[in-house]
């Protein structure tokens, strides 16, 4: 997550590949994964990590997404980029 609210979205992608290949049932992994892709302009990649979301939880709830997150720009960018991505 720190990679991606950075800008770092190679770095996310990279990160979240190998903790999905780890732990293929990680929802989280494939949710930050999608929006690393879209962010980085890799439709393909995003849908198919969207396609894993759904499966894993089909009840995801992209518009509740990081409405903990203090910081309102982080809130802004996540759900643009889950948004972009399909979710």
């Amino acid at each position: 997550m720190a990679y991606f609210l950075a800008g770092r979205t190679a770095d996310a992608a990279r990160v979240l590949e190998q903790s999905a290949a780890r732990d293929p049932g990680f929802v989280f992994a494939y949710v930050i994964l999608a929006a690393a892709y879209s962010e980085a302009g890799r439709p393909e990649d995003a849908a198919r990590a969207v396609a894993a979301v759904r499966k894993l939880d089909p009840f995801f709830d992209a518009g509740s997404y990081g409405s903990l997150f203090r910081n309102p720009d982080h809130q802004a960018k996540i759900a643009s980029a889950l948004r972009k991505a399909g979710l």
